[in-house]
């Protein structure tokens, strides 16, 4: 079960929140392998509005519209709506407001008191967790 401290979590939305989309995106795709159901689709959208916003940073905006795209058709197939203090609807309103406000930015709320996890991410992409 996803929950609110869970360390992946955690770091991948404080990445979101300093902008580092690319490296948000591989702390929570190994998160996202482990789910199912919900869960999984939840990260999904969520690591495919993360890259989104890797894109828009870089002049795709294209493919940045692609993958919000995606993300919000994830989010309308979800039975439950929140996941580990991340809330579909949220995630939702974000990807509508990026739509039309290309500067919109993700920020999340995340409990400063959880200390950060020691990890690095090497040249193939993967995710060392100590």
């Amino acid at each position: 079960m996803l929950t609110p401290n869970d360390p992946h979590l955690v770091e991948g939305l404080r990445l979101i929140n300093e902008g580092r989309y690319w490296d948000a995106h591989e702390v929570l795709e190994d998160l996202w392998m482990a789910k199912v159901g919900d869960e999984k689709l939840l990260l999904q959208a969520l690591i495919q509005i993360t890259v989104g916003f890797y894109h828009r940073d870089n002049g795709n905006e294209p493919g940045a519209e692609k993958l919000f795209a995606h993300a919000r058709e994830k989010l309308g197939r979800l039975r439950t709506r929140d996941h580990g203090g991340v809330s579909a609807d949220a995630l939702e309103a974000l990807v509508l407001r990026a739509g039309t406000d290309h500067a919109a930015r993700p920020s999340f709320e995340v409990d400063p008191s959880l200390p950060r996890p020691a990890y690095r991410i090497d040249e193939n992409g993967e995710v060392h967790f100590s």
